[in-house]
């Protein structure tokens, strides 16, 4: 972390131009964006306020403003808001405060340069603005927060902002401790932080970046070393010590957006269902065909014995007995009715084989017609998403267009008033809203 500086960097006195109409900033400070208008005029003054605090009309009653700006140094040398003495001082935990007396030179002309700039006498005539008095004018300030569960202050590192008075937001107090001059930074005015430890050199060091120096007319808040400061001035505007203020116009109205929105959300982004596929038929059972009863071969007729002690010879072409042509015809029988089984048998198998194909292919085809159908029905989803992405998507555009056109209308529009407004403010009575009865 980036430690303060031992010894003081004194400005030079000659440096710092008195407070006057044309107050000078201080050497080495600029205001950083710096949106005022170039030429200085009362009424592009008046039109950059109006535009930089966001009214649509001045206040009708009195309402308490900080005016703030930024500055920021751009010299060879910071000038530092306070400075430690003793070289064991940032060894301890606890050092004297020794505030800069050149430092409260510099805000003050910082604030006296943006009172004549901005805020001139005809500026604060037209907006009906006051300066607000100071509390604690001339003080250093440490803003510091309580909170009811440990029950002791605590300081604000790199605070976006500082309180004029004491003031309670949610569940913490926010308030400013006032730095005396020569006074220990120590751990008696600062206890401990939420994990009960001492204060250490750099924790009071960092503590000291974010101190506040408050003149009789603003404060000036430093807010760690980025080589600048903030600026706030309070002021009141729409206090108004004439008589018969001039009547400006009303601040036009945003046009109301006619196209339709797209509803139900982005397709998209959707979940689009189709349903569960249809069931799958159960496959069909193969027929297996039960062979017929073959015919039985007739049984050869019995030869008689042969005499004993002789041998038997058959002749092949010797004459048949009876029983032989009958076992002949037999013979021939059972070989007709096993050629006209055996065809049987082939047509009938073949019956069966066709029937068990045309299932199969009945199956098939039933199989197929299904998956069409499924691919058909993601194959329509597909497209209903696609179309209806699209017209969500053109109708999105379209609102989102004529938002975009109305948008440019009323900042013309704006911008027109806030020129007529400014204009009026500042003394151009054919701007104002009652110009026509003049």
């Amino acid at each position: 972390m980036m430690r303060i500086r031992m010894t003081p960097l004194l400005l030079s006195a000659a440096l710092l131009a008195p407070h006057s109409a044309q107050a000078q900033l201080p050497s080495g400070w600029t205001r950083v964006n710096d949106g005022l208008p170039a030429d200085g005029s009362a009424t592009s003054t008046i039109e950059y306020l109006l535009t930089r605090l966001r009214l649509e009309t001045v206040p009708a009653k009195p309402s308490d403003i900080d005016h703030d700006a930024s500055y920021k140094f751009t010299g060879s040398s910071w000038p530092f808001a306070y400075f430690q003495g003793g070289d064991g001082a940032i060894r301890n935990s606890s050092f004297p405060f020794h505030p800069s007396a050149d430092f409260e030179n510099v805000c003050t002309a910082l604030i006296d340069a943006e009172i004549a700039r901005v805020l001139t006498d005809d500026v604060r005539k037209g907006l009906g603005i006051n300066l607000r008095p100071i509390s604690m004018a001339k003080s250093w300030l440490l803003p510091v927060e309580e909170r009811p569960a440990d029950r002791y202050a605590r300081p604000l590192v790199l605070a976006s902002r500082t309180t004029w008075d004491k003031e309670q937001r949610g569940d913490a107090t926010f308030y400013n401790v006032v730095l005396t001059a020569g006074a220990p930074v120590d751990q008696e005015r600062f206890p401990p932080d939420e994990n009960d430890r001492p204060i250490s050199s750099d924790w009071a060091n960092r503590v000291l970046t974010t101190i506040t120096y408050r003149s009789d007319r603003g404060e000036c808040f430093m807010g760690g070393h980025w080589g600048g400061l903030r600026v706030r001035i309070p002021i009141t505007i729409g206090a108004r010590d004439v008589k018969g203020p001039p009547q400006t116009a009303a601040a036009p109205k945003p046009k109301e957006n006619t196209v339709t929105a797209p509803k139900g959300g982005n397709p998209a982004l959707m979940l689009t269902r189709t349903g569960p596929p249809a069931p799958k038929p159960e496959a069909p059972k193969a027929i297996v065909y039960k062979p017929g009863v073959r015919p039985t071969p007739p049984v050869a007729p019995k030869l008689p014995p042969c005499p004993k002690g002789m041998g038997c010879a058959i002749q092949e072409d010797g004459p048949l007995t009876a029983e032989g042509l009958a076992y002949r015809e037999q013979l021939r029988a059972y070989d007709v009715a096993l050629k006209a089984f055996e065809a049987d048998e082939a047509a009938k198998r073949q019956a069966v084989a066709d029937l068990n194909k045309a299932k199969q292919a009945e199956y098939s085809a039933n199989l197929a017609a299904i998956e069409k159908e499924r691919t058909d029905a993601l194959a329509a989803r597909d497209a209903k998403i696609a179309a209806d992405k699209a017209a969500y998507n053109a109708a999105l555009k379209a609102h989102q267009d004529e938002s975009t056109r109305l948008a440019r209308e009323h900042e013309a529009a704006m911008a027109e008033w806030r020129r007529k407004t400014a204009a009026c403010l500042a003394g151009d009575m054919s701007q104002c809203a009652n110009s026509g009865d003049k």
